[in-house]
């Protein structure tokens, strides 16, 4: 009887430790670099003292937010005013373009790429950067436009910052328009979308689809996300 009793025991411990093994293996897989991707950013300005490469590092690093950490990649950027010429014809080559199809600026992942006013659209970058990374369609993420000297940004900080740490399976970008690139693309962004000048106020979110402009209605937003998120939980 003991010895029966010993063996069940042991036979429950190793299902249970095999259960957490593979449940470990399902939440874990998701966040593992599917492969390692190569970015590589061209860009042509003869001002040295300019800080290009520094602002979109920003710029990507902001565009590209919580997705970056599915996915192992390495950012080359060269300033093709001070040469850099063997890497650019061979990232043309790689994505069917020629020397005469470099105009200044070029974004080359892959067999894609990237010109011009192009690079601005945030989306369009994500959406490159994750399909490249091969881990399929870009998730829905929720896009947080801010800036460090807006005082109702600061006000609304430690909500935003608690609600993304509660909801993990929402991907969040976190866009800083005191980024020149960034306020570019968001300027673009309001335009394309038609959006009235007086709805434009930073703080500003969009999510599946949806614009929320300044603390009140964000907040509210931020409460109907929770409350539907629990709903579907249940």
């Amino acid at each position: 009887m003991k010895k029966k009793r010993m063996l069940a025991a042991v036979t429950a411990a190793a299902v249970l430790a095999l259960g957490v093994i593979l449940l470990w293996r399902l939440f874990t897989q998701r966040e593992q670099p599917s492969q390692s991707l190569d970015v590589y950013y061209f860009y042509d300005n003869p001002c040295l003292s300019c800080n290009d490469e520094g602002e979109f590092t920003e710029f990507f690093n902001q565009q590209t937010g919580d997705i970056k950490k599915y996915c192992s990649y390495t950012l080359h950027i060269y300033n093709t005013f001070t040469g850099s010429e063997e890497e650019l014809v061979k990232c043309l080559e790689h994505a069917g373009l020629s020397r005469e199809d470099y105009t200044g600026y070029l974004l080359v992942m892959n067999e894609s790429f990237l010109a011009e006013s192009d690079i601005q659209e945030g989306e369009n970058l994500r959406e490159m950067f994750w399909r490249e990374s091969g881990l399929g369609e870009t998730p829905e993420v929720m896009e947080y436009y801010y800036r460090d000297t807006c005082k109702d940004c600061q006000a609304i900080k430690e909500t935003m910052e608690a609600f993304f740490a509660g909801h993990p399976e929402i991907p969040a970008v976190r866009l800083n328009t005191d980024n020149p690139q960034t306020k570019a693309a968001f300027k673009d962004l309001m335009s394309k979308e038609n959006v009235p000048s007086e709805r434009i106020q930073i703080p500003y979110v969009i999510y599946q689809g949806r614009h929320y402009s300044g603390n009140a209605e964000i907040e509210a937003a931020l409460e109907n996300i929770c409350e539907e998120s629990e709903r579907v939980s249940q």
